[in-house]
């Protein structure tokens, strides 16, 4: 399941990228909290499948990069996060 939203957000839905991220930590675990999460996600995904984003011409575009990581942010699990922003524009495409 977490695969497919993975793919999904690198694809269409960069608005959920931090969250999906972070679940995916704890795909290895078969909790029920971990799966409702998942179902929640997948429900407000279902719900917003008609929003689009529309990206105007424009002759004067700058792409710009971010990152930012954080190391070893859950000292239990030394598990770490990594996000990520690109910007065509002022509009984020990824």
């Amino acid at each position: 399941m977490i695969g497919t939203l993975i793919y999904l957000i690198t694809c269409t839905c960069p608005n959920l990228v931090f969250y999906i991220s972070y679940l995916s930590q704890f795909s290895s675990r078969s909790l029920d909290s971990y799966h409702t999460a998942v179902k929640r996600v997948f429900r407000y995904i279902s719900s917003t499948h008609s929003h689009v984003l529309i990206y105007p011409y424009s002759s004067s575009v700058k792409l710009e990069g971010l990152s930012d990581t954080s190391f070893v942010n859950c000292l239990d699990t030394r598990h770490s996060y990594t996000s990520y922003v690109f910007q065509l524009g002022k509009y984020t495409i990824s």
